[in-house]
């Protein structure tokens, strides 16, 4: 079977804290899956785990295939993710932040500028 999500004994710890421990889960392609749970289960550690914003302590973990470790950049050209807390962008307006996104994906000025134009 393929699967889009797929983490081995993938595990967290902070100082004396564990947040993820030993997590083994497969998610096929196509698929709904939501992280369910109380405070303090692991489910926010082991999203940041999985889109490349956090390291794990031990175990594996791969999404789409690609090790969230060595290959962390091509995921996150591959996926979306909307935080729940986007303190980043809350001081950026729409033309601020369209300019933020076409740098990040290596677009010349004179492009991003254009493309701003069609979609303001």
């Amino acid at each position: 079977m393929d699967y889009c999500i797929e983490t081995i004994e993938l595990t967290r710890v902070f100082e004396r804290v564990t947040a993820v421990d030993h997590l083994t889960m497969r998610v096929p392609r196509g698929s709904f899956f939501g992280f369910l749970g109380p405070n303090g289960a692991g489910k926010s550690t082991t999203i940041r785990i999985l889109t490349g914003m956090l390291l794990p302590t031990s175990g594996q973990a791969l999404v789409l295939g690609m090790d969230v470790v060595r290959r962390p950049i091509e995921i996150k050209r591959r996926i979306g993710v909307a935080p729940e807390d986007s303190a980043l962008f809350e001081n950026l307006t729409a033309l601020e932040y369209l300019g933020f996104v076409g740098r990040i994906h290596g677009l010349p000025g004179s492009v991003i500028r254009a493309r701003i134009d069609e979609l303001l």
